[in-house]
């Protein structure tokens, strides 16, 4: 057998208050597996990933993802209401806690005209759902879980561009002292981050 390499090879990067650190590279060069790795739906076989001192594979996985929220690139929609779909991030928040969350993902328009507003069920042949609600709704459950980590895999896939500047703008400028990792394909927001990776 030859020996075998890492399947993923970064440098060190520290991630601070505020910090916008951007992540691109080739379909299959270890993207989607960093973000597994950033909320340990994987452990590191060789290297480190550390919360504060502490190696993350030490920790609770509750309180690893409790710290670092994950966004992924097409949050599914479960056949429930709007407002189960969203408080599903945080099952204790309030009505009033959803709606400022889908008001911060600019879904409040949406939801308003909908039959029986954050109430009407969607999903599985309910009320239809086009890909930038989707992807809304996933910044909406973002919004409300308030991790102080956030990463986002590819949250402007299936995107039209501008759809996608809009989804972009909406995760950066929520919560601008959130330390984010933007992980994508496109090219979408790189100029708003502080460093780029590239894998």
């Amino acid at each position: 057998m030859g020996a075998q390499h890492p399947a993923i090879d970064l440098p060190d990067v520290a991630i601070g208050p505020g910090s916008r650190i951007g992540v691109v590279g080739p379909s299959g060069s270890g993207k989607s597996t960093l973000a597994a790795v950033l909320v340990r739906h994987l452990d590191t076989d060789t290297g480190s990933h550390t919360l504060g001192d502490t190696r993350s594979r030490d920790l609770r996985l509750d309180d690893v993802r409790a710290t670092v929220g994950h966004l992924a690139d097409d949050p599914h929609v479960f056949a429930s209401s709007v407002l189960e779909n969203v408080r599903l991030a945080r099952p204790e928040a309030s009505d009033a806690d959803v709606w400022r969350a889908l008001e911060a993902a600019q879904l409040d328009a949406w939801v308003a005209d909908l039959p029986d507003g954050m109430h009407t069920h969607i999903g599985d042949g309910a009320a239809a759902v086009s890909g930038g609600e989707r992807a809304r709704l996933g910044i909406a459950r973002a919004v409300l879980a308030d991790t102080p980590v956030l990463v986002v895999d590819e949250p402007t896939a299936h995107l039209d561009p501008e759809t996608a500047r809009a989804v972009a703008d909406t995760l950066l400028d929520t919560d601008p002292a959130r330390p984010l990792v933007w992980i994508t394909h496109d090219g979408i927001a790189l100029d708003r981050m502080d460093e780029v990776v590239t894998l």
